[in-house]
């Protein structure tokens, strides 16, 4: 119920693009790249403005202070109790619009996140093997749906997502693969399962 800490600040994906170029136009055309952006979450958005969903759809810090400068332009915006009469200016937003960027899951104290050791990186890494298991997509991809009580944030019953149950059941079922190993086999875009190239899009999680 708040945005990510200080230690994962707002990376714009464009400083990434000079050594992963393949990477950074792949993400470009994926769901994650517009989570803030589509109109399907806008205007959802706009009908209930709760900050939680910022804080999935765009999660750092410095996207949601730009956020909240509009936040008199999406009121205005409701369908039963906005209006059109002196309607409040709607700022850029840049930051939020990148959405999930490859900070957001990749980067943290100033050092990148990998599944295991890469002794010849260029940068400074973290190894976190949850990068390449199912667990690292949970937070994100299930939940339920949340209520306000007197101010106060309630998990109910009803469930909002649930796409990680959903892949439990399939590996209780049989299944082997993780969320990576469909969504983003070997970090390349390949398809699992001899499939072939996946498209950018298939390759969302």
């Amino acid at each position: 119920d708040r945005p990510l800490s200080e230690k994962a600040p707002f990376i714009s994906a464009e400083s990434c693009r000079a050594c992963h170029s393949k990477t950074t136009e792949q993400w470009e055309k994926s769901r994650h790249a517009l989570s803030w952006s589509n109109s399907l979450f806008q205007e959802g958005y706009i009908a209930e403005p709760d900050p939680f969903c910022v804080f999935c759809h765009a999660p750092h810090a410095e996207q949601r202070e730009e956020t909240l400068k509009n936040e008199p332009w999406v009121r205005s915006m409701h369908p039963e109790t906005g209006s059109i009469l002196n309607r409040p200016p709607r700022y850029p937003e840049p930051m939020a619009d990148e959405g999930i960027n490859c900070g957001t899951c990749h980067v943290r104290e100033g050092k990148v996140i990998v599944s295991e050791p890469k002794p010849y990186a260029p940068h400074p890494t973290i190894v976190e093997p949850r990068l390449s298991d199912s667990s690292f997509c949970k937070d994100c991809h299930d939940f339920p749906i949340l209520e306000r009580h007197n101010g106060e944030l309630i998990a109910s019953t009803t469930p909002m997502q649930t796409t990680y149950q959903e892949w439990m059941a399939w590996k209780e079922s049989g299944g082997t693969a993780s969320c990576q190993g469909c969504h983003m086999p070997d970090g390349k875009g390949a398809s699992g399962a001899g499939r072939g190239k996946r498209t950018d899009q298939q390759r969302d999680c």
